[in-house]
Formats: C-alpha cells, structure tokens, sequence
C-alpha cells in the first residue's frame, strides 16, 4: 500500500519485506528510519498530524514516531487482525479482527500523578483524607496501606489483618484509620504511631463496611454487601440484619439495630446524632445513634437501592425500583414525585448544596437507551440535564466537594459481553452533564473511585491491584482572564463576535513570554497559576502533571527499573520525543516479550496493548 500525507509533502509504503517507510514525495527519498515487523506488512498510514503512522501486519497493528522511527504502542489481538483505520483526531484507532468483531482502541493516556501504588493482590477501595494529602487503599492480601497522595509513597508499613481487608476510612480529622475484615474484625489504628488504638471490635459474622459519625467518636458498622456480584454472595444470616453502632474510645457496643432481612447500607447523618439503614426487606429506617431507638420508617412496594441524607440533615433521596424520591427525614412522607428512568435506580445522591440530586441506572447493558445518570432538581423533581451516557452499564455516581463536577464508573464485567478495555472512570459537569475529560480507562474492574476532599483530584483502586491518581484541571468557571489570551495565543486562532474562528492579532511569542513572566512573578497558589507554569515548563524536566511532585525523568527511570510490561506502557507516553528513553524502551520491552510462530514460519511478537 503507499499512502500520502494531509499536507501532500511525504508518502508512506508497506512492503512484504516487512517494513514500512516514509518518503519525501518530492525527492522520493526516504525519511528517517523504517518501521520493522517480523512479517508482511499489510497496510500503513498517517495521522492527521502526519507525526505517526500506524501500521499492520499479522496480528499486529502498531503506532510509530515518524520523527524518531520508534514504536509508540502495539495493539494486541488473540485471533489477527484484518483491518486498522486511525480516526481523523489521531487518538483513537479502530480494528477488524479475523473473528468478525471490531474493536475501538485510545491512544491517548491519561496523565499519572503519582507512582503506581502497588498491592500485590486486587485493591478493593481507595480514601483521601481529609486535607487530600494522604491516600488509604484495602487489599485483599490481609492489609490496608497508606500512601502520599503527592508521590505515591507508601507512609509507614501495612496495617495487617488475618484476612482480607475490604475497607479503610479515615476518620474526620485525618488521624485515625479504621479497617475492616473479611474475618468479622474492625479496628481503629493510630496513623502516627501506626498502632492499633482500641480492641477489636469483633462481629459474629462478616464485617461489610464502617464509617466514622461526623465528630469520630462513633463508629456505624454493617455486615451485608450490596453487590454480590463483585463479592461474597450466600444467604442471608442473622448477622447481616444488624447495623452496630461502637464508641471509638472504649471500644464499646453503644447500640444494635435489627431489619427483617439483610442492612446493606448504613450512615450517620450530618449532626451525628442519626444513623440511616437500607434493608433487603424494602424499608430505610432512620435511628437514634446512641440509643438504637427507630424514629422513622421509609416504606415502598418496590425495592430500595441506596438510601443518604441530604447535607443539612431534614431531607432523604432514595433510589430503586421505582425510581429516586425524596423523602422528609423527620416524618418519612414523600416530597417529590419519582425521579423515574427506564430501569431500576441504583444511586441517588445530593449534591453538597442540597439543591440537586444525580441518579445512575444501569439498565440491562450498555445499549439500553438509558443505561446512565442524570441530574434532578431536589425540590421539584424535574431533570435538569439529559442522559449522561456510558459505553458500559453505569455503576455509581458521585459529585465533587464543590458540586461543580461528578464522578461516575461504568462497568465492563457486568456478566454481559465485557469491553475489552475494561472498566471506565468519567467525570461530567454537574450542570450540563457534558462530558468534561477524556474516560479514565482501566484493564481490569475499578472497584472503588473518590474525589480528594479538595476536588483537585480523582483515586481509583483496580483489580490489577493498581490504585492510581489522576489530576483533573482547576473549573472553568474560575478561570483567568489572562488564560484566554494564552490559549489565543497558542492556537494562533480567536473567536469573532459571531462565534467564528479566525486567526489571531495577538504576536503570539510575545503573549506567551509576558505570560510566563507574568506568573513566574506570582505568589499566589492558585490553581491555574500552578497548572499554568507546569503547561509552559520545560517537557523534559517538568513534574509528570501540575500537582505532582515527581519529575518526568524521574518516573520513567523508576518504571523501566521496574521492567514489567505494565510498567513500560506507563512510561511510553511521557517518553514520546526523546529518543533515548523510547529506544530504551523498546529494548526493555523486546527482552520481555516472548515469540511465537507463524504459519509462514518466521517468529511473531507478542506484544501489549
């Protein structure tokens, strides 16, 4: 095949010898290095940027560095590959296979904050606390870990239990760390000293989940998991009908509270003095946090899915088979009409203000029309956005701290046809309900995904036994003025009056140059400041994103240490420009990989997406 370029000025060929090369299509003569593959090469072409070529030969599609010769990713499919299409932006490529499917593939990598925070079994949550500064992950090795949200360093060694550890709050004020066991245990640890501050709480069955009342000096614990499709599922116990209610000073049960079936959700309200229950048995019930008393019942005839105060403490949402309603706190009557989707309501949660609700159903599959969430307004119950769709059933939903985003994670093992990409991370703005960042995808299930209390940032625990950090860039809705001038002047295009683009009167150099000034002279932590001087810093020395405190070279040194294949597909993306860390990572990555024969006879590489 011989493809041009956008521009017309170059021409890349496949051959049969199994290369491909770029040529001058002036002089004919080649440009940089060719493209090696270990067979025929069907196919090859440009992006629209003309800085890649993407190429295929048996079971093998490849993206390369026009500029450097170097493979940036491979493409990796069990049954061969017929056909490849790079999209017209360049960032996703799209796949024929042998076995008549198709596939959809990103090239374009979120940005890692820190180190990977490694366990070495499955993670099953992930807790900012409070000031952000910290990260708390439970795994299913028998530990809980904490770790610099900054670095990714772990601080101070794991905290151990005889079995696997499903969760790890922390409390209000950020020095203390409860966990809790898959083998009926909770405890409460010390995070200065690292000790455990109080006896066991021990529970005659199976802890599910713990959380700290408001001032930390209760402790709500359950014993039921709400999903047993990604845990233990079995028959419902005695035990699992109860919610405990434990002083964290003396380690003293306070309280028990009984459902006729199994409490799967429990929480306190916002003054403490509260706790809520959700129960198999169709009901939430509100109690008196010290004395077990029941003060309110919820009742419907269809089940409840999940259950939360609102901020200030009168109101309830609940969400279900029926849809999301919200309820009075005080007496338990409906105050709003059902907030319906076409299927069951999984989630329903308020905003931190109170004024609007977004509800999540996931629907049968990802192609159910109203497979996602959306957003309600509190009062009245009327939509305030339209459907936020996912490309797999959605599964929870949360907002950010300041309201002005929410966190959703849609599902690829669902027990239906499962994305090959595995489990996604969205982030939306919470008015609109546009999309507001490309889908943070994971290879394997996220079990957990939270916002850091200061809304800079998003942790998600995974399967891979992988919790990692993203950066999210400051609201929009706060931006500076001079920020418009810098994207006018980097684009080289403007906005008219009528919305048009045009080319920009701005002298470009000069803008960006009083900008950097400008800023390199402020004093201010404002975060577009930061983000800002990051986005102008050198590529080569800077921090792997704008809250980071680890360098670009740092970070790809640290994971072609590490030499796994997972941890040279992290560092290809920082790598892309430089030559000497991409060709010592492909050397790395060749001693890794094994070979496997062709029908031809010639060797293949297998090689990782």
């Amino acid at each position: 095949s011989a493809e041009f370029s956008q521009d017309g000025k170059r021409v890349v060929t496949a051959s049969r010898d199994g290369t491909a090369r770029v040529w001058d299509a002036q002089t004919g003569q080649p440009v940089g290095q060719s493209f090696k593959h270990d067979g025929n090469v069907f196919s090859a072409q440009f992006s629209s940027d003309g800085g890649r070529v993407v190429t295929l030969s048996p079971w093998t599609p490849r993206v390369w560095s026009v500029q450097t010769g170097q493979m940036l990713s491979a493409l990796k499919d069990k049954v061969g590959t017929d056909s490849v299409q790079i999209s017209p932006d360049g960032i996703r490529i799209a796949t024929i296979s042998r076995n008549d499917s198709a596939g959809v593939w990103d090239l374009r990598p979120g940005q890692p904050l820190t180190e990977p925070l490694q366990h070495k079994m499955p993670a099953k949550a992930v807790q900012f606390s409070p000031d952000s500064q910290r990260i708390a992950t439970a795994s299913e090795n028998d530990s809980a870990q904490v770790w610099d949200a900054r670095t990714g360093k772990a601080l101070g060694v794991p905290i151990k239990h005889n079995e696997g550890v499903l969760q790890s709050p922390f409390s209000p004020d950020g020095r203390r760390l409860v966990t809790v066991s898959t083998n009926g245990c909770a405890r409460v640890w010390d995070l200065v000293t690292g000790r455990s501050l109080m006896q066991t709480l021990e529970h005659d069955g199976r802890v599910a989940s713990a959380q700290f009342s408001p001032d930390g000096r209760l402790l709500v614990t359950t014993a039921k998991l709400k999903n047993p499709g990604r845990g233990w599922f079995g028959w419902t116990s005695e035990h699992q009908k109860n919610a405990w209610v434990w002083d964290v000073q003396t380690a003293k049960l306070l309280t028990k509270v009984t459902h006729d079936s199994g409490v799967f959700w429990s929480e306190f309200s916002p003054d403490g003095k509260q706790i809520l229950t959700v129960s198999d048995d169709w009901t939430v019930r509100v109690w008196d946090a010290r004395t077990g008393q029941r003060l309110t019942e919820l009742e419907h005839d269809k089940r409840f899915e999940s259950a939360h105060f609102s901020p200030d403490g009168k109101q309830i949402v609940t969400g279900g088979y029926g849809g999301a309603r919200v309820w009075d706190a005080q007496t338990g009557q409906p105050l709003t009409e059902m907030m319906s989707h076409n299927s069951p309501v999984t989630s329903a949660r308020f905003s931190p203000d109170g004024m609007r609700i977004v509800t999540i159903a996931p629907g049968h599959s990802a192609a159910n029309p109203d497979n996602g969430a959306r957003i309600w307004d509190a009062q009245t119950g009327r939509p305030l956005s339209g459907l936020m769709q996912h490309s797999n059933p959605v599964d929870s939903a949360e907002f950010s701290p300041d309201g002005k985003r929410i966190l959703t994670i849609a599902r690829a093992d669902t027990g239906y046809v499962a994305d090959p990409r595995g489990d996604t991370v969205y982030v939306w703005d919470a008015q609109s309900g546009q999309p507001l960042v490309e889908p943070f995808r994971h290879r394997k299930p996220v079990s957990s995904a939270q916002f850091s209390p200061d809304g800079k940032r998003i942790a998600t625990v995974s399967d891979d036994g992988l919790a990692r950090v993203w950066n999210l860039s400051p609201s929009q809705q706060d931006c500076p003025d001079w920020l418009h001038q810098l994207v006018e002047a980097i684009s080289g295009q403007r906005l008219n009056e009528q919305g048009a683009s045009e080319p920009t009167k701005l002298n470009r150099a000069e803008t960006i140059n009083q900008i950097r000034v400008k800023l390199d002279s402020e004093s201010t932590d404002d975060d577009w400041v930061i983000w800002v001087r990051w986005f102008l810093a050198d590529r080569s020395t800077r921090t792997i994103s704008p809250f980071s405190k680890i360098t670009v070279p740092e970070y790809i040194e640290n994971r072609l240490n590490e030499n796994t294949p997972a941890s040279l597909a992290q560092a290809e993306p920082l790598a892309l420009g430089n030559s000497a860390w991409l060709e010592r990572i492909s050397a790395a990555r060749k001693k890794l990989e094994p070979t496997r024969p062709n029908p031809t006879g010639s060797q293949i590489d297998e090689h990782t997406p």
